[in-house]
């Protein structure tokens, strides 16, 4: 006898806030124990990283501590799952990191093929919602130089964010 099944979840843009959420405590709680942040700046790019979310746009959003010369001394990245639904969820936390004076926290962000795919009258018509202005970053987010550890895992039905952090 042998059994199959499949597992479908769903979420909504309801769930992709509830996830985000967890995202920008994480990045106030870093910003505020580097001091490289204020919380209205915390506020502006969680905002923009929500909407990249909920309009699919989001794949990957990793915020890195940089010293002094420029090197990536610690970071996490947060990986979109669309099929969440058997993550276990965490709260947010861990995120007591250095201050470091002179150097910088960045937030990186990678978007999906949904954006790639886009025109790019409505990739810069979306520009125009955001709270701020994203660039091109020179940053390596694969953190050659760092050891990454599972830590976290955001979730709300079937949307999630898994989160590594590199030390």
């Amino acid at each position: 006898m042998s059994m199959t099944g499949t597992y479908t979840t769903s979420y909504t843009t309801a769930d992709i806030g509830k996830v985000l959420d967890c995202f920008v405590a994480d990045f106030d709680g870093i910003a505020q124990s580097t001091g490289l942040r204020t919380r209205d700046d915390v506020k502006e790019v969680g905002a923009d990283v929500k909407l990249m979310a909920s309009r699919g746009y989001l794949r990957e959003v990793n915020l890195c501590l940089l010293n002094e010369a420029g090197t990536t001394i610690r970071a996490t990245k947060y990986t979109v799952n669309t099929s969440a639904g058997v993550l276990t969820a965490s709260r947010p936390g861990n995120y007591l990191w250095p201050r470091t004076p002179g150097g910088s926290l960045s937030v990186v962000v990678h978007y999906s093929e949904l954006w790639k795919g886009l025109s790019q009258p409505t990739k810069e018509t979306f520009a125009r919602e955001l709270k701020r202005r994203w660039s091109t970053s020179g940053i390596d987010t694969s953190f050659p130089t760092l050891r990454a550890t599972a830590d976290r895992n955001y979730v709300s039905n079937g949307y999630g964010l898994q989160r590594s952090t590199y030390q």
